[in-house]
């Protein structure tokens, strides 16, 4: 059966930074600008890839990080896309995330210590592939009901794996002190991008940097994809952008939009 996927983005700086530190790869092509307000839902042809990246706003370069790894993983797109038979998907997509973390080390290596998270679905045409690194999000909507594919990569999330935490802890402590993201050096210690798989249904997924769940919880995106499911997928990303921005965000916000049907 031909799957049909449906695409839109819509990213803003948000009230509290002074730029946006946000990137995406949609559709073979990457860009970056500091609103997207307006564009078009785009068809993705398979095989087809969305990345979206958050440079880390503490560091002074974030911008030039999350830029840094979207340009590597679009450069080395055809890798993916036309591999040898050989070669799994997670193992092209292994080589191609350590690429692009090495470019982001090269940045510290020129005086600009930085970082990034990394959000990415992969889909073929009979399989949807997913990888993260950080605190970007992927979640899946299906049968009205939200489920996170992603995996929190900071303290907040360790802490809730080993025992020691709650939801509520989740929410108010270590949110955002990442333990996982692109631009680490081997000497510190070996990145574990988080990986997964799921079959095609009629779905939506969201890719998100951190901005959007800034001030909804996961119950808050359920009720709004609910409201807003039958909408175009770019018209989608921008009403939970700008819901994010009443509910009171500060930070940078994009939003991925995938309908799958």
């Amino acid at each position: 059966m031909e799957q049909r996927i449906q695409a839109g983005v819509f990213t803003i700086k948000g009230s509290f930074r002074e730029k946006n530190e946000d990137n995406f790869f949609i559709n073979h092509q990457y860009r970056y600008q500091e609103e997207l307000e307006e564009t078009d839902s785009v068809e993705l042809d398979l095989p087809s890839m969305c990345v979206l990246c958050d440079g880390m706003g503490g560091t002074g370069y974030g911008r030039e990080a999350s830029q840094t790894v979207v340009q590597s993983i679009a450069k080395n797109e055809n890798r993916l896309l036309h591999r040898q038979p050989n070669i799994s998907v997670y193992e092209s997509l292994e080589e191609m995330i350590q690429e692009a973390n090495q470019k982001v080390i090269e940045l510290a290596d020129m005086g600009k210590k930085t970082g990034s998270t990394l959000a990415l679905v992969y889909c073929e045409s009979d399989q949807i592939y997913y990888a993260n690194i950080g605190d970007s999000k992927i979640y899946q909507y299906k049968d009205n009901k939200i489920k996170q594919l992603s995996r929190d990569h900071n303290q907040a999330a360790m802490l809730l794996e080993i025992g020691n935490g709650s939801n509520h802890l989740n929410r108010m402590f270590g949110q955002n002190r990442l333990t996982q993201y692109l631009g680490i050096s081997k000497k510190e210690f070996v990145i574990e991008p988080h990986y997964g798989e799921i079959p095609y249904e009629p779905m939506i997924l969201v890719l998100c940097s951190d901005g959007l769940m800034e001030t909804m919880t996961e119950q808050t995106l359920e009720t709004y994809l609910k409201e807003y499911c039958m909408y175009e997928a770019n018209e989608i990303a921008r009403k939970l952008v700008e819901q994010a921005q009443i509910l009171g965000a500060r930070d940078n916000i994009t939003a991925i939009i995938l309908k799958i049907s």
